[in-house]
């Protein structure tokens, strides 16, 4: 659990043991205790509660994605942590630690940077002390051995210059060091380690200390603003523009002290060889001892140098503090619920209420290319509306046999009624029946309303003209072969033999007959309108069912011998732009004849402008 590794995988793990709180729970692959708490126990007592084992990265994941950090005002440099979730003080507990440790862990980097210094001095003033050491032995043991005391004032003057010498040498080569080791930090965008190098070295040169001072402020800056702001901050992009700017500063002065010492290296070079030269003339054994003592020499004040160097260093890691500071614990900052809010979840409730049933009709009737209603008829059409008629389900044929007690049934009558209000007289007989395509069930409209005016004592034939798709005779279970209106039309058979007489009294059925190859010219023949004239004559009714307008002309044919056009139009179907048919149609009607339309199909349940309607068998005792 603390790092997170997969040890195993196990395909099938079930606990069920029961343990009393702090007691041990151990099982082949888990042990714990749970213990619960003083505020769990403050809960009201229910039959269970549950407790859900995290993953760590699940964990972290989701406080990352709580946790808000935000500057308390533009520019500021104290930021301000929000947290939330379902227990306050869980939160509060994660904010703390939170803070803690970012601290903790501040002060850790600044105590690791300081232990580097420190164990690199160290390291020098073991290799410095070893080398004094040896130094030391050696003028003793040369001493000694020469039994020497003191050099002349000659060899004493010369060995004081070559030790002044060495020893400028010696810190022009450290400072030479530093300058280079500050420089390849700059190089490596490093800001960091080259002030805490700079520190660390203890050159004095005020120039250089003003210019990384700037660049560690400018970076510290950079360090806070980052925590709120992204790469593509204004503000951000300044600071990196200066800290660059200061970088580059830095590099070219560093380049020049760097190339100035080496000047200076090689001017000392030179007047410690002319030195040596002449102390080269000096007797052999003036000159050993003068060689001994200048390391010697050169080799303590190194070792000094490097104790003081490590005192500073042990006394700055000894007194390090995070300039990282907790300024307030957190705290519940409101004791009402951040969510659910409950005036604003009834107030989303009742917009959310009135809106998307507003805008689903809205977005329906925008995109719904059908015909909805009566009244969209109306609004797109100047022919008359004759009425509707429910919907009877795809396997009912005759609803008054059928269903006779059915909304679909009282429809037919209702339009039977005003069918033959506005087909009255002797100049309204023939009623032709059309549609814009197939499937809106003209055939299904003109049977049942001439088997209802039928049955009101009114002679009626049905005469079925669609012959390219005869479907009349099933709706009277009929035989499709038996010979009919194309027999008739092709002189095959006279009329008694081709029509037929259902169960319906007063019904008579002309169905098309075989299917024949030239339907439309057989509609043309003079015979076609001989035979509307005599069953003009003999029947109360003629009815037509005619072949759909946007498939195939034939009703453009038939409009002469009709008096009555009746345009069936279904529910739900048939297409917007098909009512432009009616239109055309309504501007061919010639004389006396009339247009209505006929709306088809209307599922009164499910519609609710038609809904009172659904109960509307009730009438038809």
């Amino acid at each position: 659990m603390r790092t997170g590794t997969v040890l195993e995988t196990i395909d099938d793990f079930t606990i069920n043991e029961v343990v009393r709180p702090g007691q041990l729970l151990r099982t082949p692959h888990l042990t714990l205790t749970i213990t619960p708490t003083d505020s769990v126990r403050s809960l009201p007592k229910v039959a269970k509660r549950y407790f859900v084992i995290n993953h760590p990265d699940a964990l972290v994941g989701e406080y990352q994605g709580k946790l808000i950090v935000e500057p308390t005002e533009r520019f500021a440099r104290v930021l301000r942590l929000t947290s939330k979730g379902s227990v306050a003080s869980k939160e509060t507990r994660f904010l703390n630690t939170l803070m803690e440790t970012y601290v903790l862990n501040d002060l850790v980097d600044k105590n690791r940077k300081g232990s580097k210094t420190f164990e690199f001095i160290e390291s020098q003033i073991t290799k410095v002390a070893d080398s004094l050491r040896r130094s030391e032995a050696a003028l003793a043991s040369f001493r000694a051995s020469r039994g020497m005391v003191d050099v002349g004032v000659q060899s004493s003057s010369g060995i004081g210059k070559i030790s002044e010498l060495e020893s400028q040498k010696a810190q022009l080569l450290a400072t030479r060091r530093t300058y280079e080791s500050v420089l390849s930090a700059l190089r490596t965008n490093s800001s960091e380690e080259a002030v805490s190098t700079w520190a660390s070295a203890g050159v004095n040169d005020p120039v250089l200390d003003n210019q990384l001072s700037d660049l560690a402020q400018l970076t510290s800056q950079r360090a806070g603003l980052a925590v709120s702001a992204n790469d593509d901050n204004p503000v951000l992009q300044a600071l990196d523009s200066r800290i660059q700017s200061r970088r580059q500063s830095l590099q070219r002065s560093l380049g020049g002290l760097i190339r100035s010492s080496d000047a200076t290296l090689a001017d000392i070079t030179n007047r410690l060889a002319s030195i040596k030269t002449a102390i080269n003339q000096m007797p052999e054994n003036e000159r050993q001892m003068a060689r001994l003592r200048t390391q010697s020499t050169l080799n303590d004040q190194n070792y000094n140098f490097l104790m003081q160097k490590r005192t500073e260093a042990a006394l700055m890691l000894a007194t390090n503090v995070s300039d990282k500071k907790i300024v307030d614990r957190a705290q519940l900052s409101d004791s009402t619920p951040e969510s659910p809010k409950g005036k604003q979840l009834y107030m989303f409730a009742v917009l959310a209420g009135l809106m998307l049933p507003a805008g689903f009709l809205l977005l329906r009737d925008r995109t719904a290319q059908t015909v909805q209603s009566a009244d969209e008829l109306k609004r797109v059409t100047n022919a008359p509306f004759l009425g509707l008629i429910a919907d009877a389900g795809r396997k009912i044929r005759l609803a008054r046999m059928e269903m006779p007690r059915s909304a679909v049934t009282e429809s037919f009558r209702t339009v039977r009624v005003n069918l033959q209000y506005v087909a009255a007289g002797p100049d309204r007989r023939v009623i032709g029946f059309t549609s814009s395509t197939s499937g809106e069930g003209k055939t299904f409209c003109c049977t049942n309303l001439a088997a209802e005016l039928a049955l009101s004592g009114k002679r009626t034939i049905l005469i079925e003209t669609d012959m390219r798709k005869p479907t009349v005779a099933g709706y009277f279970g009929f035989d499709s072969r038996h010979a009919g209106l194309s027999s008739y039309l092709n002189g095959e058979c006279s009329l008694a033999e081709a029509i037929q007489q259902p169960d319906i009294p007063n019904l008579t059925i002309l169905a098309a007959g075989p299917i024949p190859e030239n339907a439309l010219e057989l509609l043309e023949m003079p015979r076609m309108a001989t035979l509307i004239a005599e069953l003009r004559k003999s029947y109360d009714y003629v009815i037509v069912d005619a072949p759909p307008l946007g498939l195939v002309s034939e009703y453009y044919i038939l409009n002469q011998y009709t008096d009555v056009t009746i345009f069936v139009v279904r529910h739900r179907y048939t297409q917007r732009n098909m009512l432009s048919q009616v239109q055309d149609l309504a501007q061919r009607q010639t004389g006396n004849q009339q247009l209505y339309v006929l709306l088809n199909g209307v599922n009164f349940s499910s519609t609710y402008e038609y809904r009172y309607k659904r109960e509307s068998a009730y009438y038809t005792a």
